[in-house]
């Protein structure tokens, strides 16, 4: 039972592998859509379409409180 879940467990971290973001950057961003402020502290996010999520953007959440 044991090798069965490290091996689906390994299966399902490897095929995360496969995603065509090509970048990441770590630091707070934000991004707002509508009436709502997202963030992370970590984006992955292709290239060629650049990130649209900035640290300006979470003034937006003082803004909204």
């Amino acid at each position: 039972m044991k090798k069965i879940l490290i091996l689906l467990t390994s299966v399902f971290l490897l095929s995360a592998c496969s995603v065509t973001n090509d970048a990441v950057t770590v630091g707070k961003k934000c991004v707002v859509k509508g009436e709502r402020v997202y963030y992370s502290y970590v984006w992955f996010y292709n290239k060629t379409q650049g990130l649209k999520a900035d640290e300006q953007q979470c003034d937006e959440i003082a803004n909204k409180k």
